[in-house]
C-alpha cells in the first residue's frame, strides 16, 4: 500500500506508513460526529469541522483534532463548543439585568402579596388579643339597647321645661308662706328660686320684704336693690327699695326710688305722701307743704295714710313758721 504524502510501499493492511508514520487509511473518521469522509477530505462532510484543525490540551499540552471529545495523551475531557459559548458568554450583570427587567411587570403583583400577608397575620394576632381579652370587655346586647331605647336622654327642651316648672313650685310656695307670714319658710323656697335662676326679680323681691318682716334690713336691702337693677322701671321694686333705704337713714336714696315710684304711678297716693315726709324728716318743709298738699288731691280709700298725710302736712306748717 503506498503512502500518499511520502510514496513509500507498506504492507496491506497496515494503518500507517513505515517511513513517515502516516495514515494509511482511505477515509477518516469525523472526531466530532463520527461521520466516515474520504482521507483527502478537509472538512466533514456531515457536520463541516475541519480535519486540519487542532488545539492543545490545557492538562498535558499535546495537540488534538479540532471536535475531539477528550485528550488522545492525558484522556481529559473537552468542552464543547456550545459548553464553551455558554460559559464565555456568562456575565453577572447580564443576567441581573436579565433578572431586574422584569421587574416592572410583576412589581404590582409581589408588592399585593406582602401587603395581604401582613394584613393575614395582624388579624390573627388581633384575633387572638381579643379572644384571650374577652372577659374584661362590655359589649352592647340588645336587651340593654332596647333597655335605652325605653329611657331616652331628655333633650335640652324638656330640661328647661322642667326646670321652670320647679321653679314656679318653690316660688308658688314661697308667696303661700309670706302671706301666711311664716317669713323663714318664706325665705328658704325663694332661695331655692335663685338656686337655677339667680336673676329671678321676683324671688328677689319677695326676698327683700320678707327679709324686712324679720327685721334682718341689710339682707333686705341687697335683695331689694338687686330687683331693681333687673327691673327699674318696676313700682314695686322701687316702693320696696325706697323704704329699705328710710330704714337705714339713707334719705337722699329713698327719696330718689319714691320719686321713681310716683313718676311710673303719677296717682299713687301712698308715693307721693312718702316724698313729703322725707322733706319733712330732713328739714325741709316748704317742700313738704307743697308735696303733702299734692298727695292730698289724690284720692285714696286708705284713710290711715290720708290721716298720717294731714298731721305731717301741720307739722310742717308748725315747723316752718317756727323758723320765721
Amino acid at each position: 500500500m503506498t503512502c500518499s504524502h511520502c510514496g513509500n510501499h507498506n504492507p496491506e493492511g497496515s494503518p500507517f506508513c513505515g517511513s513517515c508514520g502516516k495514515s494509511l487509511k482511505t477515509t477518516v473518521d469525523c472526531n466530532s460526529c463520527g461521520e466516515e469522509n474520504p482521507a483527502e477530505s478537509l472538512f466533514c462532510g456531515s457536520c463541516g469541522i475541519s480535519f486540519f484543525q487542532t488545539f492543545s490540551c490545557d492538562s498535558c499540552g499535546e495537540e488534538n483534532p479540532s471536535g475531539s471529545l477528550f485528550c488522545g495523551s492525558c484522556g481529559i475531557t473537552f468542552e464543547t463548543p456550545e459548553q464553551k459559548d455558554s460559559f464565555s458568554n456568562y456575565s453577572p450583570q447580564k443576567n441581573l439585568t436579565t433578572i431586574f427587567q422584569y421587574l416592572p411587570k410583576y412589581f404590582w403583583v409581589l408588592l399585593i402579596c406582602v401587603l395581604i400577608g401582613g394584613l393575614l397575620i395582624w388579624g390573627l394576632s388581633s384575633g387572638q388579643t381579643s379572644s384571650n381579652d374577652e372577659a374584661s370587655h362590655t359589649y352592647i346586647t340588645p336587651q340593654s339597647v332596647q333597655r335605652d331605647t325605653k329611657t331616652p336622654t331628655p333633650t335640652t327642651k324638656q330640661q328647661d321645661v322642667k326646670k321652670q316648672e320647679l321653679i314656679a313650685t318653690y316660688q308658688e310656695n314661697g308667696i303661700q308662706y309670706l302671706q301666711k307670714q311664716k317669713y323663714p319658710k318664706a325665705i328658704e323656697e325663694f332661695l331655692k328660686v335663685l338656686e337655677p335662676a339667680p336673676n329671678n326679680f321676683d324671688a328677689h323681691l319677695f326676698l327683700g320684704n320678707s327679709y324686712k318682716e324679720i327685721g334682718k334690713y341689710q339682707l333686705a336691702f341687697t335683695h331689694l336693690k338687686k330687683a331693681v337693677e333687673l327691673e327699674p322701671n318696676n313700682f314695686d321694686a322701687n316702693w320696696d327699695v325706697g323704704h329699705a333705704y328710710l330704714n337705714m337713714n339713707d334719705f337722699e336714696n329713698s327719696l330718689t326710688h319714691f320719686k321713681k315710684a310716683a313718676e311710673l304711678e303719677p296717682n299713687h297716693f301712698g308715693a307721693s305722701s312718702m316724698i313729703g315726709h322725707v322733706y319733712l324728716d330732713t328739714g325741709r318743709f316748704k317742700k313738704a307743704i307743697e308735696q303733702f298738699e299734692k298727695s292730698l288731691t289724690i284720692p285714696s280709700n286708705n284713710h290711715g295714710a290720708v290721716e298720717d298725710t294731714k298731721r305731717g302736712l301741720q307739722r310742717a306748717h308748725d315747723m316752718e313758721n317756727g323758723q320765721k
